[in-house]
């Protein structure tokens, strides 16, 4: 009975093993076969292959899987196929994808290995065996831009899969560099890192702003070759910015429209530099300039008008340790100066230490530190696209019965060129309406003079007479469609046309007054006062400020005794500390007394402004094989066991 029962057990058992061994394909059923075999690969190529698994037998398979194996180094598999079954009598197509190695030569030569059921058992296998063209390349790229000492580092790398012997380096740009190697062999997949220096001189002679020296790096015998830039910036400094004793603490930019970074033709343009000595040591002879560089680097600071007497370099002389100093620019924007993008730069330095030992040229109050952003724009407003600047008289007083001269600068400072246009000159008081047409293109940018000539008519008292300027422009089938919106004012003193006239001291000067800051209580108010000597020799006045008491307390006044030479004007600054209570509409007056009993007053009003999301999921991928095992294993369990009780029936 035992051995009965021995014969069952060991019969259910080599029926589970022949159908393990039978379900495996041993016998060769699964089949792979090669299809779209390219001719030649590339290095660093992904490659995909595509191949067709044939199953020639009777009986579905499933639990397939699949291996490799790569002899050299020409690269590894990236993708492997997915198929993981097959019906039976069924063909299927599939891929994988094949990464080569950069650096790969020869042939690549990988095994695509399949196997079922039994993971030790190898169904099939195709080795693929392709060749690698040989590719020659190079690549150069920069590790460190030229620092303050005109140096640099690149790397030059052989990324193809063919040595080079004979790697040169140059430059395609003017600037003069040195490299601390060249003309050397670089193998396949080698790097190498390379110093490189370039002359100041070079450096000194570029443009303002940003530049790049274009370094070429090129295999001599096979003529391969890549390219790679350094970068730096220019900066106003002759040598860049050197020593630390200087430093540029404030730029202020005061403009005559609502943005003072938006310029438009004839503005005026107030620039304050601030300057620190931060060193221990005065400094001697600091000097101040400011630059206005166009989109190619060209300086364009000499065709501005200048205001100030220093013009575009201002002398600040010695700075004493810990103290500062202000430079004030003050310019015109010509009309005929071109729109487009400008950099307005400043530096300071000292002309008694060198500018190339010390020198200062960045701040923060810039835009890019090393320069501000500026925009020139041409008018958009069509009632003020016709603007007059450089206004005069010839003589610049008269009597009644003078034949006068007005000559006047035009500018086309709009946006649109004008076919033609009518200037007049019109002043009621000297009985004058006078106008000139030019008859000609008159396009974006152009500027012409016009004269403009009159008599002076009798019994005029003494006193300026002001004349407007104005323009009729737009022409257009016959009719100007546009006038200036607000013409341009001038002043002609005009004198001695009565015969007992008598010019009085009242009469020979003449005060104006401005806010140099926002009228707020319990804040100080500066006033700044114009006074202007009409007369016909220097004028010694002494500057006083009155009735003001019920609203402020008199802070300072920069000048109280004046010398202004005749027909000049001298500015003084009047500063307040304006009380708390202070509200409303207030007023005082402006004294100049010449000490001969000359007594001028100007009175001046003032108004008083009283969830984080996370991804959750599961991975099965690898485990499916160990399910397809456990389950074989369950069915020979199951097998044995039934063997059994049929046995001890």
């Amino acid at each position: 009975m035992k051995s009965k029962i021995l014969f069952i057990a060991l019969t259910a058992l080599l029926i589970s093993m022949s159908f393990i061994s039978f379900t495996s394909a041993e016998l060769g059923d699964l089949k792979i076969n090669l299809i779209d075999l390219p001719e030649s690969v590339k290095p660093g190529q992904d490659v995909t292959l595509n191949f067709n698994l044939v199953n020639t037998y009777d009986i579905a398979y499933s639990g397939i899987t699949w291996t490799t194996s790569v002899a050299g180094n020409s690269g590894s598999w990236k993708q492997l196929p997915s198929l993981t079954s097959i019906n039976k009598e069924e063909t299927k197509t599939f891929s994988a994808i094949y990464t080569i190695s950069p650096t790969a030569s020869g042939n690549i030569n990988p095994t695509l290995i399949l196997k079922t059921a039994d993971p030790s058992i190898i169904t099939d296998q195709k080795m693929i065996n392709v060749p690698i063209e040989n590719i020659q390349n190079i690549k150069a790229s920069t590790t460190s831009n030229l620092n303050s000492d005109n140096e640099a580092t690149i790397k030059v790398e052989n990324i193809g899969n063919v040595n080079f012997n004979n790697i040169e380096l140059s430059t395609s740009s003017n600037a003069a560099v040195t490299f601390d190697s060249n003309n050397f062999a670089l193998s396949s997949g080698a790097s190498k890192t390379i110093g490189v220096t370039a002359t100041p001189n070079s450096v000194a002679e570029t443009k303002f702003g940003n530049n790049q020296i274009t370094i070429v790096v090129s295999d001599i015998p096979t003529k391969i070759s890549a390219t790679t830039d350094l970068t730096y910036q220019k900066t106003f400094c002759v040598a860049g910015s050197k020593g630390t004793n200087l430093s540029i603490t404030n730029v202020d930019i005061n403009g005559d429209g609502n943005d003072d970074l938006d310029w438009e033709p004839l503005d005026i343009i107030k620039v304050a530099v601030d300057v620190d000595n931060v060193g221990d040591d005065d400094i001697k002879d600091v000097f101040v300039e400011i630059a206005l560089y166009d989109s190619n680097g060209r300086d364009l600071s000499n065709k501005l008008d200048f205001l100030n007497s220093e013009e575009e370099k201002i002398d600040l002389n010695r700075i004493k340790d810990g103290d500062d100093a202000t430079a004030n620019f003050e310019f015109q924007v010509p009309g005929d100066f071109d729109d487009g993008r400008y950099r307005l730069a400043v530096k300071a330095y000292s002309k008694n230490i060198g500018e190339e030992n010390l020198c200062t040229d960045t701040s923060t109050d810039l835009s890019d530190r090393i320069y501000q952003e500026i925009n020139v724009d041409r008018v958009t407003d069509s009632g003020k696209f016709i603007a007059f600047d450089n206004t005069r008289f010839s003589p610049s007083e008269a009597t009644c019965g003078d034949r006068v001269t007005l000559t006047t600068e035009v500018y086309n400072v709009g946006d649109e060129d004008q076919e033609r246009m009518i200037l007049r000159a019109i002043s009621s008081a000297l009985k004058l309406d006078i106008s000139d047409e030019i008859n000609k293109n008159f396009d974006i940018g152009d500027m012409e003079i016009v004269n403009f000539e009159f008599t002076v008519p009798t019994n005029l008292e003494d006193k300026l007479y002001n004349v407007e300027l104005t323009a009729d422009y737009d022409y257009r089938s016959g009719v100007y469609r546009e006038r200036s919106d607000s013409p341009e004012v001038v002043s002609l003193k005009v004198f001695g046309c009565s015969v007992n006239a008598v010019t009085t001291n009242k009469a020979s000067v003449v005060i104006s007054a401005s806010l140099g800051s926002d009228a707020k209580a319990g804040e100080e108010l500066v006033v700044k006062a114009t006074i202007t000597n009409l007369d016909s020799e220097t004028k010694n006045l002494i500057i006083s400020a009155k009735d003001f008491e019920n609203w402020a307390t008199l802070g300072d006044v920069s000048d109280r005794i004046v010398a202004i030479p005749a027909g000049t004007s001298k500015q003084v600054t009047i500063k307040f500390n304006v009380k708390d209570s202070a509200s409303g509409a207030n007023s005082f007056n402006i004294e100049t007394n010449d000490g001969k009993g000359g007594l001028n007053l100007q009175e001046v009003s003032v108004d008083i402004a009283g969830t984080e999301a996370k991804n959750l999921g599961l991975d099965l991928s690898g485990n499916l094989i160990w399910v397809i095992g456990a389950i074989n294993l369950l069915l020979i369990i199951i097998i044995i066991v039934v063997a059994i009780r049929i046995a001890q029936r």
